[in-house]
């Protein structure tokens, strides 16, 4: 595989902007071969950088909209907000991604069925045995130890999360339980991921190609059955686990974990 990004500009947090960036450079390949005045030329590309930036970095945000479970409609700096401050704390904390948005999942899961059931929030933070950062963190895999500076801030980004998650229920029951109504593409894709049990991890297909290699294909195919019904418990327990879990300490060097966008 390419192992050129030694700099991880290619990670969650980097995506719009290292894809402007890409787009910018094709603009000044192509600027040199079109025909027109130049200065017109390299106005127009730049014009389309920018409008892609721009989308790239609205879909971005519907798509981590959904997978954190939003359906409604937020306030375009709100939305943007929320989405920022959790990819920099990821990208600082280094926490599995998907066990981490699944956490986060069932705990706003939990926040609404307290909330239509008319529980109030000090009377579901009362039955708590754990804060919701700790909750979280408990599912997380991270791989090294969370100081106390970002254990707080995962517990006030979450309760930014939280006030987010009860105006939808209150908003819904306003409506007489019709819901947010229909969602963009971008968001669905993320709602779509949020009961999901099973990625494609890159460790596991790089563990199934070099088993298949030898001739073992077992791991493809363990592999194959997760992805083919991802939301199905694997059984035994220790097929789930394999799957689930997030990538051992080998898998940290490079060619593994991290790839470039080529790979």
């Amino acid at each position: 595989p390419n192992t050129s990004d030694d700099e991880a500009r290619y990670n969650f947090l980097s995506q719009p902007d290292i894809g402007a960036w890409n787009v910018e450079r094709l603009g000044m390949a192509l600027t040199g071969i079109l025909a027109g005045d130049q200065a017109e030329v390299s106005g127009a590309a730049s014009e389309a950088v920018a409008v892609y930036a721009e989308a790239m970095r609205g879909e971005y945000r519907e798509n981590m909209l959904g997978r954190l479970r939003i359906r409604g409609s937020l306030p375009q700096e709100e939305a943007d907000g929320l989405v920022q401050v959790l990819m920099v704390w990821m990208s600082k904390v280094q926490p599995d991604t998907h066990n981490t948005l699944s956490a986060m999942a069932a705990l706003q899961q939990r926040w609404q069925d307290a909330a239509n059931a008319g529980v109030t929030q000090e009377e579901e933070e009362a039955t708590r045995t754990e804060t919701d950062a700790n909750f979280v963190l408990g599912h997380a895999n991270v791989a090294g130890t969370v100081g106390p500076e970002e254990v707080e801030e995962l517990e006030q980004w979450l309760q930014r999360l939280k006030q987010v998650v009860l105006r939808e229920v209150a908003q819904e029951w306003a409506d007489g339980g019709r819901g947010a109504g229909e969602v963009s593409e971008g968001r669905l894709w993320g709602l779509q991921l949020a009961d999901v049990l099973y990625v494609p991890r890159n460790y596991l297909m790089h563990e199934a190609i070099e088993a298949a290699a030898t001739g073992d294909l077992e791991p493809l195919q363990q592999l194959k059955q997760a992805m083919l019904s991802p939301r199905t418990r694997l059984e035994p327990a220790s097929a789930h686990d394999k799957m689930a879990s997030p990538p051992p300490a080998w898998a940290e060097r490079r060619g593994v974990k991290q790839l470039s966008c080529s790979s």
